[in-house]
């Protein structure tokens, strides 16, 4: 049974991914994964220790998943994020404050790296602890 609520995870994770994801699209393609990274073990996480109600289907209580992966989609929706870092050479040609808003922008985009890691190993301790005790 646990492996048919990860494929439900899994699924509702790439559902809200390509719906409320789009938003997240780089050159790369990394800011897609990332929100559904973060959107499959949230939802894994959570939906370890909420109490499953709804409806079933094939022994899932997909419900309560759908709605945790939801809420977890637009907390991260709602996340104002800065497509606009540019890491070329231009930076002669910018004067004291240019520079200072685009070292500002290095700081919070290092800052976030470092809270997205963090974030992901609490949700994997969260996972591990709610499936053994």
């Amino acid at each position: 049974m646990f492996f048919t609520e990860i494929i439900f995870i899994f699924l509702i994770a790439l559902l809200l991914t390509a719906v409320i994801g789009s938003s997240y699209r780089e050159r790369d393609g990394g800011g897609i994964l990332l929100f559904f990274t973060i959107v499959f073990m949230g939802t894994l996480a959570l939906g370890l220790w909420v109490t499953p109600v709804g409806p079933i289907f094939l022994g899932v209580y997909w419900l309560n998943l759908l709605l945790i992966g939801i809420f977890i989609a637009l907390i991260l929706a709602s996340i104002p994020h800065s497509s606009n870092l540019n890491y070329g050479s231009e930076e002669h040609n910018l004067d004291a404050e240019q520079k200072a808003n685009k070292e500002a922008s290095y700081l919070a985009w290092y800052g976030f790296n470092v809270f997205f890691w963090i974030l992901i190993g609490f949700l994997i301790l969260v996972i591990i602890s709610a499936s053994f005790f």
